[in-house]
């Protein structure tokens, strides 16, 4: 767990000063923005693992968590038992996709969808790659590594200059995220996996509830 959000805009205050800028001259909803815009664009170096938890009530179809932004759904349970993910041709190839034991699942846009028929009160279990979350209020934390800090920072950086169009500085700030995403994207993962693979936390967090 990273730094909360209060510090990351102090530290962009703190170099923007340092190289002769007013840092107060951008808002903290500014500097926010543009902070959450560098964690979504690290989310494909560092990917968070998260279970979800949905209390059924007889209805085959259940709207996923809004809050969070899934990637990929990896595994799904109901009432304690495996099930297995279809595709939606096979979905619809399905004589009665309500009848029966339920034992297979869809993800269909912003829904997941269960074969058979279903009873109240059930729990569905989801284990789920998502991106980190949006830091807004001060005392929000970075769910990335502390290692992403400084290219989060150079991104912010990089947007306050361009706002300014001081063009030369934004675009020396922006390399130096890249470099900083780049050389974290080298750490994150094996030399032979290096092009076909992205690093993921090897922990799942709490359920989320819905």
């Amino acid at each position: 767990m990273g730094q909360p959000l209060e510090k990351l805009l102090r530290r962009t205050r703190e170099e923007l000063r340092a190289l002769g800028s007013d840092g107060g001259g951008y808002t903290d909803f500014f500097i926010t923005e543009n902070i959450n815009a560098a964690i979504a664009t690290l989310s494909e170096v560092y990917s968070i693992r998260d279970t979800i938890e949905i209390i059924t009530t007889a209805v085959n179809e259940y709207p996923l968590p809004a809050t969070i932004n899934i990637e990929n759904i990896i595994r799904a349970k109901y009432d304690g038992n495996e099930l297995d993910n279809i595709t939606l041709e096979e979905y619809f190839n399905t004589a009665d996709p309500l009848a029966g034991s339920v034992t297979k699942w869809l993800w269909w846009k912003e829904r997941i969808i269960l074969l058979g028929a279903i009873a109240t009160g059930k729990i569905l279990e989801l284990w789920v790659t998502r991106n980190a979350n949006k830091l807004i209020e001060k005392h929000d934390k970075l769910e990335l590594p502390s290692s992403t800090e400084q290219a989060l920072v150079q991104y912010a950086l990089s947007a306050c200059y361009r706002s300014s169009k001081n063009y030369d500085r934004a675009n020396h700030h922006f390399q130096l995220f890249l470099w900083e995403k780049n050389d974290l994207l080298g750490r994150g993962v094996s030399q032979n996996q290096r092009k076909i693979s992205l690093k993921v936390q090897e922990v799942y967090s709490q359920p989320l509830k819905s």
